[in-house]
């Protein structure tokens, strides 16, 4: 059986016997590495007095068999370590000493403790609520934010379930989630909704993460954030748009109606080239606000015609060069009328365009190709269509079939052939027939 003294050499950290007085009666080769000055083994004793000396004699004069403190112990041309000093009153060798000291380095734990703690006060900081839940659900961890959110104390939080959190038709959801985390281990972003301690429903958004150990997920990191007071902004943003296209519809169509109140035989015209350039845009796959700009510009494409004195606008013979010229202004002049309009598009644009042909034989200004926008394509073939299918003061309505041959003709050379391909399709689906004559839309915008 090995002596006393043979175990108290074998201890594989810093040990040492001081008597009553606070001498050393014995200590183990770390104690002598950490303690003595290189060269000089007495200078051990006033190491371990100047570091250790208050609080060992504090110790002797007490009543407690034990006792424990942590000191920082710096020692020349070593960076500063801290110790755990342990101190007990024993009877060892038959010397009667009066404490023997054990030094737990702490070094490394305690640098672990304090990133840990300074984790924690990021973490408990945070906005964010911030909770750790096992695969089944199960809470056990929660952050003061996360408390705060849910109106639970944080030892009653985690007593619960993500469950408990989730509305009862959002179940399924959040095992859907927690799978996605756990199978594929990546992070899972949405906006759900929540519930709190009273039952009140609330929008969040939720980020999803792995917690992973040995290469598979173990458990997941949910952070949270109350999104109620964006809801409520989109929702009154989403309101104050729907009111302004509300306005700017009207004011479109009384724009339009001005116009054709004026003019018997173009009456309805604009809204039915604003239904046909909608159809071919729809059939193009062009994105929502580009329909939009291509369907006002349409409503009011012709409204340079407000300009022109209705004995042209309704006569039944050619018009002289001069009237001619008036008609020819109207792009410009319907551009002048809307310019100061703050559209959110460029409906200037197409209107000054929408007489504008590929070749360069439109006006006014004979762009060609490209240069003219899609929008105004899209109206002019739109335009023609509707007019040679609609009566004029000067002639009847030449049909569809006319007006299909005309772009027919002069698709790839005067019309935009994608836009000209499209309205074929388009009607070849049905959405415009011809009855008795007169154009016939199936579909509206």
């Amino acid at each position: 059986m090995p002596s006393n003294k043979a175990i108290f050499s074998s201890i594989p950290i810093p040990a040492i016997l001081l008597s009553h007085e606070g001498s050393i009666l014995e200590s183990n080769k770390y104690a002598q590495t950490l303690f003595s000055e290189a060269g000089n083994p007495d200078s051990m004793t006033k190491t371990i007095q100047d570091w250790l000396g208050d609080d060992v004699t504090s110790f002797i004069k007490t009543t407690d068999n034990t006792a424990t403190v942590e000191r920082i112990f710096e020692k020349t041309g070593y960076c500063p370590r801290r110790f755990k000093i342990s101190m007990s009153k024993v009877d060892c060798f038959g010397l009667r000493p009066e404490a023997m000291v054990i030094c737990t380095d702490i070094t490394e734990r305690f640098k672990a403790e304090e990133k840990i703690n300074h984790q924690m006060e990021i973490i408990n900081s945070s906005n964010d609520a911030m909770l750790s839940i096992s695969l089944d659900g199960a809470i056990f961890f929660a952050n003061s934010s996360a408390s705060e959110l849910y109106g639970y104390p944080t030892e009653e939080l985690l007593a619960r379930s993500i469950y408990d959190l989730t509305p009862a038709h959002l179940k399924d959801e959040m095992l859907q989630v927690l799978k996605e985390v756990k199978d594929a281990c990546h992070v899972v972003r949405l906006e759900t909704v929540r519930c709190n301690r009273k039952g009140h429903e609330f929008p969040v958004s939720d980020s999803y993460s792995p917690i992973v150990s040995n290469d598979r997920t173990t458990a997941v990191s949910l952070v949270s954030r109350d999104i109620s007071e964006r809801k409520e902004s989109e929702l009154a943003l989403s309101t104050s748009h729907a009111k302004l296209r509300t306005i700017l519809d009207e004011t479109v169509n009384a724009l339009s109606m001005t116009l054709e109140k004026r003019d018997q035989y173009t009456a309805g015209h604009q809204q039915k080239v604003a239904c046909i350039s909608h159809a071919i845009g729809l059939d193009l796959g062009l994105d929502q606000d580009t329909l939009d700009s291509i369907h006002i510009a349409a409503v009011l494409h012709d409204i340079g015609k407000i300009c022109i004195p209705m004995a042209i606008l309704s006569k039944p013979s050619a018009l002289s060069v001069s009237e001619a010229g008036l008609v020819r202004n109207h792009p410009e002049t319907g551009l002048d009328i809307i310019k100061d309009i703050p559209f959110p598009y460029p409906v200037g644009d197409f209107i000054h365009q929408h007489h504008e042909r590929i070749d360069g034989s439109g006006y006014p200004e004979g762009l060609k190709g490209d240069a003219i926008s899609l929008g105004a394509r899209i109206i002019a073939v739109a335009d023609v269509l509707e007019a040679m299918g609609a009566h004029r003061p000067y002639r009847p309505a030449l049909g569809l079939e006319a007006a299909l041959d005309e772009l027919k003709t002069y698709s790839g050379i005067k019309y935009d052939p994608n836009v000209c391909s499209a309205l074929f399709g388009i009607v070849d689906q049905g959405v415009i027939t011809a009855q008795k004559g007169e154009l016939v839309l199936c579909q509206s915008r």
